[in-house]
């Protein structure tokens, strides 16, 4: 409980220090530790998650582009099987859209259940100046 309270703490500064900022804002953190899981989250060696089941999979940084685009856009569905194509794939298709910097595999990042043979996916995306 005090582990949980702490991250809270810690949460809301960093919200407070960003919202002065004006700087944009990503946290992601989980409570709790499941057997076989890791609290880190991992970029790169994909190739090892050939196999595991999509748990999650969620997109930063967008604020105008709806999330139903950018989810068909990603190409990688919660409940399949996660292949390094289909995450190329995805990649592609997103920068395709012509609204975000570009996204490599380095804006994607990792989380595996290696015992449910899960995992859990967050691209991050800055999208370009809008023209006015």
């Amino acid at each position: 409980m005090l582990r949980l309270v702490n991250i809270l703490c810690v949460s809301l500064i960093i919200i407070a220090l960003h919202a002065e900022a004006q700087t944009p804002l990503a946290l992601s953190f989980s409570v709790g530790h499941q057997q076989g899981s890791s609290d880190d989250w991992s970029t790169g060696n994909f190739e090892r998650l050939e196999g595991f089941t999509i748990r999650r999979v969620e997109l930063l940084g967008n604020r105008f582009i709806r999330d139903e685009v950018l989810h068909r856009a990603a190409n990688l569905r919660e409940g399949n099987f996660f292949t390094v194509r289909a995450l190329r794939r995805g990649l592609k298709q997103l920068n395709s859209l012509g609204v975000f910097e570009k996204v490599t595999e380095q804006n994607v990042k990792w989380q595996a259940d290696n015992n449910l043979r899960e995992v859990d996916f967050v691209i991050s995306v800055t999208e370009k100046p809008r023209r006015k």
